[in-house]
């Protein structure tokens, strides 16, 4: 069973992705405060995708991508935000992928699954 590391601030953003991952068999852990975010990473035993939004309270997007490079994170991590506009930035600065909030429902799990097949998404 893959696993999945939400970070996300805005509870409606984890409450439909955290729905759809685990509808697809997916676990997943949610971070919903980046001063929870280094409890999380060192707690995690397996870890096959993160989901981050680019606009945290404290922190952006792009820390929590270079935090997570700094912990030796290696799997796939993905900017997902309202602020479609940021999609060449994300690419420029090192996710993997990018998916645009809000979440198109019927197309999430093949966008994940895409991601995880080292497929390019950059999809607003």
């Amino acid at each position: 069973m893959p696993h999945a590391l939400i970070i996300d601030d805005t509870a409606s953003n984890i409450t439909i992705m955290s729905r759809l991952l685990g509808n697809a068999n997916f676990s997943y852990t949610t971070v919903d405060s980046v001063d929870r975010l280094n409890e999380a990473i060192q707690s995690l035993s397996a870890l096959d995708i993160v989901f981050t939004d680019l606009n945290l309270d404290g922190m952006t997007g792009y820390d929590v991508l270079s935090l997570l490079r700094g912990h030796g994170v290696t799997v796939p991590i993905v900017a997902c935000s309202v602020y479609t506009d940021e999609i060449v930035r994300a690419r420029e600065m090192g996710f993997d992928a990018f998916i645009g909030y809000p979440l198109k429902i019927g197309q999430f799990i093949n966008q994940v699954e895409r991601v995880l097949a080292g497929q390019d998404v950059w999809e607003k």
